[in-house]
């Protein structure tokens, strides 16, 4: 090989040929492979590679108008190939380093923006610095560096890989390619993802008895199951082996007290993902608001103090970020832009997370309760462990053998990163809201609000239902009603508006209820479509009637007597009396209801008014 440089692109057969001709017999490819390994590459080589690299990375290479051909004639002399080699390169590199969009120059690192005065200079001190070798040696002068800097922002050829790109305004992650351009129909998206710079370390001597070490040890102490660990570490090894893929759901660290590692393994997450890959929130409300995309373009996001709703639109939000592959998200100054997802989530809460009775297949839940807290009696074990595990994460050769162990590791046959599968590795806390118990409340509901034929359920009230149901909360009978079918709805009735809980597949609309379950008793009614009711009327005839049987709805009612005496006086929330005078109607605006579309039926037709009686005639 010449010192002064390879021809990458050769031929695979005529390098074949001479290697035979130079060592007096044929090769196999390994055997190539490991003579070329015995011969070092110059720094010319190795610069060569390394951008040559970055440009089949971003796709630039493959672009059919890209020339690989020598670029100096055979007659050349040596120095006058050697410089027109380096001048190449140069060129290749400088084009490497801006994108352009809207007379603006955007550096690929640090998508910093230049104008036109500005470039120029910033490009001399990038190439000088690139190849401060032969600047200092004199072989690339000042004058080339001009030259070649006016050809890459000027685009003086066709050749994509020799001028600067148009950006297309698209910033994304594609995490495992290291180019920072990546070459699109013509023009040039952003690559956010960073190697993380401990892949490049050679990890510490593994430990066969322990070979994650303190990181084990942690998790031992802070996780109590066994499935727990190894789901968790499962979780953390597919998605770090598969960074260009995304887990479907998000791994969520529960615990009551503060002080329990649940920030420690977050750190851990951010050190292996990468600190540039990883996004920090405090509460879901900056994923969920506008301009989230600089936190979703990441591939790790760690969310702490985390109070979520699973029916929430924050929630739904949050569903579609873990389980989608692309989201349509708001951009500052620009038009909304879709991006593909290939972030993991993970997730701590101090509080437990209830709303997983309403069946949430997304997070997998780890009880993170233990002694070690910052109040517990274990305490000073706890932090030894910690403090023996902090100083593991800042050496980048203990995170690589991490690394090596996690995304080498085998998987617990359960484990799916596309389908979290609860009843078979869910926690036992998962299984706790999330299991049978909830689904036996679930059918006593049912069956309460079908005996009543409740249709409307007054949201002011609902918590009745929670008091009986023995729930945890409103939010658990939220969750229950829509399981059912219930809608939530805000409808003006009564002189006001106020928010009810509508039976699913009724109708609401100028103050009345679409309920053919009220209509059933009245023998014809259906058929003839009267099945509308006024909401107060239908409140009246159902929730109000269970109240006043089962649930007891009963309110203590202060009041002062003349004397200045203050009484309380028991009374029910409902009168279920009221209301019956009138309904069904044929629909939400007709004024006759069935009972007097039946007496209008039973009256004989007259023609002649003149037949008519006194009787007839009374209104």
């Amino acid at each position: 090989m010449k010192e002064n440089g390879i021809q990458i692109d050769i031929e695979q057969d005529l390098l074949a040929d001479a290697i035979s001709e130079t060592h007096g017999q044929p090769y196999t490819d390994d055997e190539i492979e490991l003579l070329a390994l015995d011969h070092e590459l110059t720094d010319f080589q190795q610069l060569q590679i390394e951008i040559h690299d970055e440009l089949f990375q971003c796709g630039m290479g493959w672009d059919t108008r890209a020339s690989w051909e020598d670029i100096h004639h055979a007659e050349d002399g040596e120095d006058t190939k050697e410089t027109l080699r380096l001048k190449r390169e140069v060129q290749l590199y400088a084009a490497s380093c801006f994108v352009q969009h809207k007379r603006k120059y955007i550096d690929v690192e640090t998508h910093f923006e230049l104008t036109d005065l500005e470039i120029f200079r910033a490009l001399s001190q990038k190439i000088a610095q690139k190849f401060y070798k032969w600047y200092r040696s004199k072989k690339l002068r000042a004058a080339m560096i001009d030259e070649i800097s006016f050809a890459v922002v000027n685009g003086t050829t066709i050749d994509p890989r020799m001028c600067f790109a148009l950006y297309s305004g698209k910033k994304y992650m594609l995490p495992g390619n290291s180019a920072k351009r990546l070459w699109r129909n013509g023009y040039c998206d952003l690559n956010v993802w960073v190697e993380p710079s401990y892949r490049q370390e050679a990890p510490v001597d593994r430990d066969d008895a322990k070979p994650l070490g303190s990181l084990q040890d942690l998790i031992d102490f802070a996780i109590a199951t066994p499935l727990e660990r190894q789901i968790l570490l499962d979780w953390l090894g597919w998605s770090l082996k598969h960074e260009n893929l995304k887990p479907r759901w998000a791994i969520f660290l529960y615990s009551e007290t503060k002080g329990t590692g649940k920030s420690t393994l977050l750190e851990l997450g951010q050190a292996l993902f990468g600190e540039a890959n990883t996004a920090n929130e405090n509460g879901i409300e900056g994923l969920t608001q506008r301009f989230s995309i600089d936190s979703l373009s990441k591939k790790f996001i760690k969310v702490e103090e985390v109070k979520l709703s699973s029916h929430s639109d924050a929630g739904n939000k949050m569903k579609d970020y873990i389980t989608g592959e692309t989201a349509m998200l708001d951009v500052k100054n620009l038009s909304k832009q879709t991006i593909r997802l290939k972030c993991a989530f993970m997730l701590t809460t101090n509080h437990k997370p209830t709303w997983l009775e309403g069946g949430e297949r997304r997070y997998f839940l780890i009880d993170m309760n233990h002694e070690g807290h910052a109040y517990g009696d274990r305490k000073d074990a706890f932090d030894a462990i910690t403090a023996t595990f902090r100083a593991d994460l800042a050496n980048p050769k203990q995170l690589k053998r991490w690394y090596l162990e996690l995304v080498g590791r085998s998987y617990h046959t359960d484990f799916d990163p596309i389908i979290l599968k609860p009843q078979k590795i869910g926690s036992l806390l998962m299984k706790e809201l999330m299991g049978e118990a909830r689904i036996e409340v679930q059918d006593v509901l049912e069956d309460l609000l079908s005996v009543y034929n409740v249709t409307i359920i007054p949201s002011a009230d609902q918590q009745l239902l929670v008091n009986h149901l023995r729930l945890k909360g409103q939010q658990a009978l939220r969750n229950l009603l829509r399981d059912l079918g219930w809608v939530p709805a805000s409808i003006r009735f009564d002189g006001k508006t106020q928010r009810v809980w509508a039976r699913g597949g009724g109708s609401l609309k100028n103050g009345r209820v679409d309920a053919p379950l009220l209509s059933q008793e009245l023998d014809g009614a259906i058929p003839l479509g009267f099945t509308w009711w006024p909401i107060s009327q239908a409140i009246s005839k159902g929730w109000n009637e269970l109240t006043a049987h089962v649930l007891r709805p009963g309110r203590y009612k202060h009041t002062k007597t003349e004397k200045g005496k203050t009484t309380v006086e028991y009374e029910l929330h409902g009168r279920p009396e009221e209301n019956y005078a009138r309904g069904p109607f044929a629909d939400s605006t007709s004024d006759t209801d069935f009972e007097s579309y039946l007496w209008q039926q039973t009256k004989e037709p007259v023609d002649d008014l003149s037949n008519l009686s006194k009787e007839d005639l009374k209104f």
